[in-house]
């Protein structure tokens, strides 16, 4: 935090306090006031306050695109099946995902 905000104060900037609310209804608001309130008592203020729910459609907007671009696709392995594609334990081989060339149609659906 100290990095990010003396950062963007040592190069004219500003620094955005961003909580990342990816499910905005089960977060309790003590969670978001305790956060800026220790923000400001380590001598910092943020420019702006934003969470990431505020751009869910945008960025859904964006992965839309980027499959469309043959840039991403949607995975449904498990978080056991893509630990172990990525090495696993051992950090073995890593494997691609058995998703990732599927057609642009099937991963916008």
């Amino acid at each position: 935090m100290n990095f990010n905000f003396r950062y963007a104060e040592v190069n004219n900037g500003n620094c955005y306090l961003r909580y990342d609310d990816t499910n905005p209804e089960a977060e309790e608001q003590l969670y978001f006031d305790t956060i800026l309130e220790t923000v400001k008592w380590l001598g910092f203020t943020p420019f702006k306050v934003t969470a990431t729910s505020d751009y869910f459609d945008t960025l859904h907007e964006y992965a839309i695109r980027m499959i469309k671009n043959g840039n991403a696709f949607v995975c449904h392995q498990t978080a056991e099946e893509m630990h172990l594609s990525r090495g696993g334990d051992s950090m073995g081989p890593r494997t691609e995902s058995p998703w990732r060339n599927r057609p642009i149609e099937e991963s916008l659906a």
